[in-house]
């Protein structure tokens, strides 16, 4: 039998159950560098923010050029379609994210893309973010789980920048 020594990888058995190789151990994202932005040979994209919601609110952010970022890895809930569904949320620090943003602002970024799976998991830390995405000008959007919808959080965020949290379903 071959041996498979990627972290993380499944294969096929001859008996059609699936044998995985363990995961390696995860990084502490508070220990990561700042993302290398200024390699990023495609520049950013415009356009990505222009929503407009079911009661006829709209966003053009057309011009505006985006960025992505994470600022959270992992997720406690366990749905079935998603790739981190039950794994450890690990958290960058929010001088992390400030030094993340202030970089992508600097090199002309004005409209985000929050790639976290839950970004509002924690309302104090959600807001916090929120507040340094207003300061530096940006629109952005994020994503969400139904379950943690809280109307007064969403307020705060859209007063932040925020054109649109999406949700799993």
């Amino acid at each position: 039998m071959m041996s498979f020594p990627i972290p993380g990888l499944g294969r096929f058995r001859e008996d059609g159950t699936i044998a995985w190789t363990p995961s390696g151990v995860l990084p502490d994202v508070t220990k990561m560098p700042l993302p290398a932005y200024d390699l990023w040979e495609g520049n950013y994209s415009k356009g990505a923010l222009a929503v407009q919601s079911i009661s006829g609110k709209s966003v053009d952010a057309a011009e505006r050029t985006t960025g992505s970022l994470f600022t959270a890895r992992g997720c406690p809930y366990g749905c079935f379609f998603c790739a981190d569904a039950r794994t450890k949320l690990r958290e960058e620090s929010l001088e992390q994210i400030e030094a993340e943003v202030k970089a992508l602002a600097e090199m002309g970024v004005t409209a985000l893309r929050v790639w976290d799976d839950t970004i509002t998991i924690k309302e104090k830390r959600c807001k916090e973010m929120a507040d340094i995405f207003h300061y530096h000008g940006m629109l952005w959007r994020g994503w969400s789980r139904v379950n943690l919808m809280n109307p007064g959080l969403f307020r705060y965020l859209e007063k932040r920048g925020c054109t649109e949290m999406g949700f799993g379903v």
